[in-house]
């Protein structure tokens, strides 16, 4: 949730919330910049994001598709009863409750608006790719269009693939028509 140092009222806002992950603020400033910025459209915007922000972009399109219209998430935690308890335990808290299903991507899958393209190495061992195919299922069960791309002898980390940089490219510019 953003970078170090930030104060305690600001972790506040995302204790138990990841699916805020700073959104109304990002849209609003994207908002005001584009005011000043002729260069800028905010009717097509995209958003990309590994593992965490795998999650987070993959939300902007279950609870801020009004502004977002495209996303690509890769490796991303998309339900974190399935993640590393140390991490989802930092926000979501402990035991297992009410919060790790109100922020799961799979339960929201049938809110999904815009389009998406999930990607997942073949073998991550930070976030398990069965992740990733149980938020797949759960959107062909919401009768949801996606994209998938399973990358093989691929790990966690995919930047620098040289090819996943292509894909995630051309996803954006087919998407959103720019």
């Amino acid at each position: 949730m953003g970078i170090n140092g930030r104060s305690k009222a600001f972790r506040d806002v995302s204790c138990k919330n990841l699916t805020d992950a700073g959104f109304p603020d990002r849209v609003k400033r994207m908002q005001a910049v584009a005011k000043t910025s002729l260069w800028m459209d905010t009717s097509c915007v995209g958003v990309t994001g590994g593992s965490a922000g795998g999650q987070n972009a993959t939300a902007a399109l279950l609870h801020y598709n009004d502004f977002y219209k495209a996303a690509v998430a890769e490796s991303g935690s998309h339900d974190d009863r399935m993640s590393d308890y140390k991490w989802a335990e930092m926000f979501l808290s402990w035991p297992v409750g009410a919060s790790y299903e109100t922020n799961s991507n799979c339960v929201n899958a049938g809110k999904l608006s815009g389009t998406l393209l999930l990607v997942t190495g073949e073998v991550d061992n930070v976030v398990d790719p069965a992740t990733t195919m149980r938020f797949a299922s759960a959107l062909i069960e919401a009768n949801e269009d996606f994209d998938l791309a399973v990358v093989p002898k691929v790990g966690h980390f995919t930047a620098g693939l040289d090819w996943l940089q292509q894909k995630r490219a051309q996803f954006f510019k087919r998407r959103l028509q720019v």
